[in-house]
């Protein structure tokens, strides 16, 4: 019997109840980035949210300072009279002292005299914890982006990464590229009590040349606050392009510690550069990987029968 056509027949997979595979697969499409967009704006909600409700800033004699593996004492940096009434402010005119309450950028430009790298330029921010009476003091990453001429230089470095981290990097970052065209971010961390390295992704903001860096500081802060480890190395991919740093990176790199960036995804084996910023010389300073990455291809103790090999 032969099904009768209706009003709402529009095409021939419907008239013979045939299922139409590619209007489904675009329907799953559809509702897909439509819960992304939902999923999106309601992190920055959720973000806008933590900042509205972000802790004053306030020191006291009691106050501890956490930078990643180090504690550090507030009064060796303020005195009794600073952390109560504040820092005096003289005005000429009237000669009177006013006080201004210790700020963020205050406790940042004092410790910055005996840690260099705490500078606000550099990505360093100071967070409060008001319900720990605690402040922490992390490192975030800026914006990176597409390439531009490369850098030279070499120095040797004696702890190096195992190459299981680069592999998760490298592994990770390929299936971002895959699902969404773009670059892709992430940190690696020394832990001081297994003296172990470990892989951390943060929330970011992807492009097909930029990423950056959107978490909340206060989930930063609070992830790392009592956790003895230090950032070692910021690492991001360039997919297909050539790992050779952009204008961008220069202008976020800028902190003691290693970057990394890994290219050309369309090769069997990618491509990695490696350097650090000198801030007394106020340059980048590239090195060969393998002086930082593990070695992927060297065994200790070969399985193999080398005693076929005879040197001539």
């Amino acid at each position: 019997m032969t099904k009768k056509l209706n009003s709402e027949q529009t095409d021939i997979f419907s008239l013979f109840e045939i299922p139409d595979e590619y209007a489904e697969e675009q329907k799953k499409q559809a509702e897909k980035r439509k819960k992304q967009q939902e999923e999106r704006l309601k992190t920055t909600k959720e973000a806008a949210n933590k900042k509205d409700k972000k802790d004053e800033f306030t020191l006291n004699t009691d106050t501890k300072i956490y930078f990643y593996a180090e504690l550090i004492d507030v009064n060796e940096y303020f005195s009794i009279e600073e952390l109560t009434n504040g820092i005096p402010n003289s005005t000429k005119a009237e000669e009177e002292i006013t006080y201004k309450k210790v700020s963020e950028r205050e406790l940042l430009k004092r410790l910055k005299k005996d840690y260099p790298v705490l500078d606000v330029s550099t990505g360093a921010q100071a967070v409060y914890i008001k319900s720990k009476n605690a402040v922490s003091i992390i490192l975030q990453a800026k914006k990176k982006g597409g390439p531009a001429a490369p850098t030279h230089g070499l120095v040797k470095t004696d702890t190096k990464i195992p190459y299981s981290i680069l592999r998760d990097f490298i592994s990770l970052a390929k299936r971002v590229y895959d699902l969404y065209g773009t670059e892709f971010h992430a940190d690696i961390y020394l832990d001081h009590e297994t003296n172990e390295f470990f892989l951390d992704i943060p929330e970011q903001e992807v492009t097909s040349v930029t990423v950056e860096v959107i978490e909340d500081e206060l989930t930063t802060a609070l992830r790392f606050l009592e956790r003895r480890c230090t950032k070692y190395m910021e690492i991001h991919s360039h997919h297909v392009m050539r790992p050779v740093p952009s204008a961008l990176d220069d202008a976020s790199e800028r902190m003691p510690i290693y970057y990394a960036i890994v290219g050309r995804f369309d090769y069997y084996m990618p491509q990695v550069t490696v350097r650090t910023f000198d801030i007394e010389r106020n340059e980048h300073v590239s090195f060969n990987p393998s002086l930082v990455f593990e070695d992927p291809f060297y065994y200790a103790n070969p399985q193999y029968d080398l005693s076929k090999v005879e040197k001539v």
